[in-house]
């Protein structure tokens, strides 16, 4: 999925998406890239001038090998990124505990391009920190702090992509009170 305004500035991202990591992805050790995450990794690396190797890794004599910086440290590691089928826009990126990215089963996975030095970062962390953090303080009339989830629309869309459907949740509206604003 795209990322949204509040990952956006999350981030610092100029453009990101993420998906749930299935567990068929992680016996495999790859992840299948996604409309919006395949259009954002073909996207980076056409702009630097960079191919994308087409056939597997081990034909690819070094090529496949990309570099991202890991959230939430900034390290750079190398990942391998291919279209394993040349008839096919299926692409793969391998992941690798060896290189530092290897997620759990059922965590949200992303990529973004940082605004401020247009790099590309790669993390993953468990569904519910992922919510916690796309999550928004909001200060009511007495003050005092309430946590309204702002991204409980991509929470459907995740439960639903982790039970194997494209569900595409209710349409939500935001209701502003005297005390404070509520969304239904």
């Amino acid at each position: 999925m795209q990322f949204g305004i509040v990952q956006q500035e999350k981030f610092n991202a100029k453009d990101g998406s993420y998906s749930l990591v299935t567990p068929r992805e992680l016996v495999d050790s790859q992840i299948t890239a996604t409309d919006a995450e395949s259009a954002l990794l073909r996207n980076y690396f056409l702009m630097r001038g960079e191919s994308i190797h087409v056939g597997n890794v081990k034909s690819s004599n070094g090529a496949a090998a990309k570099e991202f910086k890991l959230f939430p440290s900034g390290q750079t590691i190398k990942l391998n990124l291919v279209y394993p089928k040349p008839e096919k826009s299926e692409l793969r990126l391998y992941i690798s505990k060896g290189a530092g990215f290897f997620p759990n089963e059922g965590d949200v996975w992303f990529l973004f391009v940082r605004r401020d030095d247009e790099s590309l970062w790669l993390g993953a962390m468990p569904e519910k920190e992922w919510r916690r953090l796309n999550s928004i303080g909001k200060i009511d009339d007495e003050e005092t702090l309430i946590d309204e989830n702002i991204d409980d629309i991509d929470a459907q869309i995740l439960a639903g992509q982790s039970q194997g459907n494209n569900i595409v949740p209710e349409e939500r509206t935001a209701v502003t009170t005297d005390s404070h604003r509520d969304v239904i």
